[in-house]
């Protein structure tokens, strides 16, 4: 579509189509919000000419890889990524300044290392195949390329945890969260833990966190 006065643009939403493809965002360079949920994007790129890019929403697409798309988002604060077909969080480590990431109806089965995201407080990883979050990614009995599964890092000042509808199934899977000395709110309902009786208590003895 046509846009008049694109550089004043701030706020831009194309939910609810069939974009295909990001683009022809070059004149908007002021934009700090870009909802394109609900469309049909493969890839993400097309995003380097939006720098003060605050908000990205991408809910609700195609994407399988995040790739380097994100990497010149450095004032990106809020980004959502639920339900798409993405395997590896290969890429998200770039972005120190980010806040709120959602990942929740994706395919995971590794965070991967969001070691540098230290300005991280909230991570939602619903409905994924996470299980032991010490595990890299990939299928059991492949070989693990480093580049694209490394050896995972959680974000150093987590707040609030995600991780209902998973595969953590022991008490064990979940150890790496005490090194988080700041988080405060953790979900496994879902999770094959969760009947397991009074894991609730073992895990706040454990991780010295609010389960729920």
């Amino acid at each position: 579509p046509e846009l008049v006065d694109e550089h004043r643009l701030r706020l831009l939403n194309y939910q609810h189509n069939a974009i295909a493809r990001i683009s022809r965002l070059e004149l908007t360079r002021n934009l700090v919000f870009l909802d394109l949920y609900a469309n049909a994007v493969e890839k993400i790129a097309g995003l380097e000419c939006v720098p003060q890019l605050r908000v990205l929403m991408l809910g609700r697409n195609r994407i399988k890889s995040i790739g380097a798309g994100l990497v010149k988002l450095q004032r990106l604060d809020v980004l959502d990524l639920h339900n798409n077909e993405i395997a590896s969080t290969s890429g998200l480590n770039s972005l120190a300044n980010l806040r709120i990431l959602n990942l929740a109806g994706n395919k995971l089965v590794s965070l991967g290392d969001l070691g540098s995201m230290r300005n991280l407080h909230e991570l939602n990883a619903r409905r994924n195949e996470i299980g032991d979050l010490a595990r890299r990614g990939g299928s059991r009995g492949d070989l693990v390329d480093p580049r694209i599964f490394p050896e995972p890092r959680l974000p150093p000042n987590l707040k609030r945890m995600f991780l209902s509808h998973n595969k953590v199934a022991a008490l064990a899977h979940v150890t790496p969260l005490r090194g988080l000395e700041q988080l405060e709110e953790l979900s496994l309902d879902g999770c094959p833990i969760d009947s397991t009786p009074r894991y609730r208590s073992s895990v706040v003895a454990s991780v010295r966190v609010t389960v729920r």
